[in-house]
């Protein structure tokens, strides 16, 4: 029998290939932990029915909720060809709720709307109150995202008390009115190592 260590570099080099690792995951108790941590550590979810899949899987094992540690959501693009569905569209609320209650050492999260502006994803009230539980994360990454106002922004932003990064490209705010930011977050800074903020040329257009 070989030693578990070669088994589990061989595992290593299946990383991405999600097909591959489910089927090694099958063959023997032995290489199961491995493939089980390339499969939940890193975790792109594009409709409902991931979303619903992935939840499922955490309450049927409840330790593959500590190997979570990078969350991607992200909601398809449709063209004037494409015939777009609700079950397409993952909620961003319902995903916020997710990760707050189960998911403890969640360090990155990476959330994408729409390509086209006009519907990007609208950030909701429940995701700003959840944001402030997740204090393990330290990387945050937006793209095509519309903020009700830019003290909303704010908030959400300085809900990450351990945040370290920070990337934003397209990310609107629907109202630019005055409005100050809740007196607990005023004094809150944080300590960023990184921080880039874009807008894609092509968004552009027509405005």
């Amino acid at each position: 029998m070989l030693p578990q260590e070669l088994y589990d570099e061989v595992i290593d080099h299946l990383v991405g290939q999600v097909r591959t690792l489910v089927t090694c995951a099958l063959v023997c108790k032995r290489w199961l932990l491995r493939c089980r941590y390339h499969l939940y550590c890193k975790v792109h979810l594009q409709t409902r029915r991931q979303l619903g899949l992935f939840y499922r899987s955490l309450n049927t094992d409840v330790s593959l909720r500590k190997i979570v540690a990078s969350v991607s959501v992200h909601n398809p693009v449709h063209s004037s060809h494409t015939r777009y569905t609700g079950d397409d569209h993952i909620d961003l609320d319902i995903v916020s709720v997710l990760l707050v209650s189960i998911l403890p050492n969640l360090d990155a999260l990476l959330v994408t709307g729409h390509g086209d502006p006009s519907g990007m994803l609208h950030m909701g009230q429940i995701t700003l109150r959840c944001a402030t539980s997740l204090h393990m994360l330290s990387k945050l990454i937006l793209h095509n995202l519309r903020f009700a106002t830019l003290a909303a922004l704010g908030r959400f932003v300085l809900g990450f008390p351990s945040l370290k990064v920070l990337h934003c490209t397209n990310v609107e705010v629907a109202s630019h009115r005055h409005e100050h930011l809740v007196q607990a977050h005023t004094s809150r800074r944080l300590e960023l190592s990184e921080l880039n903020v874009s807008r894609h040329p092509a968004c552009r257009k027509g405005r």
